[in-house]
């Protein structure tokens, strides 16, 4: 089997990287910089003669030269593509509308018409996100919850989303969406609260900091183990990409929740050190995000695996490793 995936160096196409040639795949993937990809999360892989340019192909390009990812996908052929080249939401982004809708949206939709055009298409995941149903009246959200985004991104996903629909009912593209709710690992960005979180707690520990300032701890997450979701988005892939597939736990904590199991895994109260800001709290904060995973067990047979305290437990261990330089 062959695939491709673009935004193979973030932390889901990475651990898809691995997940694919552990199972015997040859992987192809985008990247902007091979100088950076070579330092990143791949490193171990680049740096194994038996796998790098023999099993794992990188090239380099851009997500948004639509003509040369045509023609580079129809060279390799690959049976799958995952999609997760984009920008990831951050606070810094949460007004920028036209950028993130490019980004996230019109790039996929462009994408799609290219892959229809192909002799043989390859099955299509896209990493959709929680985000496309905003502030939803229901809770748990299932697969037919009404796309309603409040935020730049979740309109980005959104419309990326039903450009996926689209090209599956109108053209037959075998093309799925996995709609996923925040799943965590140490290869997380800085820029996410779960990260800042658990930096913040070491730090603490060691003594290098005192107080960790957060904005609102009542806002409620469904938080999982990325790798766990990486799994879920290749189990998609193999299903025949029939249906678009929510990878969720169903349970929802707090940021306080949160907090609470972060310290606790260094041995400190959290009330000790932690204190809020308001002005960290985002003008159109998504209210109640927990997804219900029936049909992934269902048609994938897939649920998520590690609990939220083994989750935030590995995000602190990793925390602490990182400052201490191991």
């Amino acid at each position: 089997m062959k695939a491709f995936i673009t935004g193979i160096t973030g932390q889901d196409g990475s651990y898809l990287c691995e997940l694919l040639l552990a199972n015997g795949y040859e992987v192809h993937g985008l990247v902007r910089s091979p100088e950076r990809a070579a330092a990143g999360h791949l490193r171990p892989l680049l740096q194994d003669p038996s796998i790098h340019n023999r099993r794992l192909f990188l090239h380099p390009g851009a997500i948004e030269d639509e003509p040369a990812l045509g023609d580079l996908i129809a060279r390799v052929a690959p049976e799958e593509l995952y999609h997760f080249a984009g920008v990831s939401i951050s606070r810094t982004h949460m007004q920028e509308l036209a950028p993130l809708t490019e980004a996230n949206g019109m790039i996929v939709t462009r994408l799609l018409d290219r892959l229809r055009r192909l002799p043989r298409p390859p099955r299509f995941v896209l990493a959709s996100s929680s985000e496309v149903f905003g502030r939803p009246a229901e809770c748990p959200q299932t697969e037919a919850t009404p796309l309603a985004p409040v935020t730049p991104y979740g309109v980005g996903k959104g419309l990326a989303q039903l450009a996926v629909n689209c090209a599956r009912a109108t053209f037959g593209l075998p093309a799925a969406s996995a709609i996923l709710y925040n799943h965590e690992s140490p290869r997380r960005g800085s820029g996410f609260v779960t990260t800042k979180i658990a930096e913040g707690a070491a730090a603490i520990k060691l003594g290098r900091a005192r107080k960790l300032t957060l904005g609102n701890l009542r806002a409620e997450r469904d938080w999982g183990w990325a790798p766990d979701y990486v799994e879920g988005m290749w189990r998609l892939a193999r299903q025949g990409c029939g249906q678009d597939v929510i990878l969720a736990t169903g349970k929802l904590h707090t940021v306080e929740d949160f907090v609470r199991t972060a310290f606790a895994a260094v041995a400190l109260d959290w009330r000790d050190h932690v204190e809020t800001d308001p002005a960290l709290v985002p003008g159109q904060e998504p209210a109640r995000c927990c997804g219900n995973p029936a049909r992934a067990r269902t048609v994938l047979g897939w649920e998520a695996v590690v609990s939220f305290e083994e989750l935030v437990r590995r995000l602190v261990e990793a925390a602490l490793q990182r400052a201490q330089g191991r």
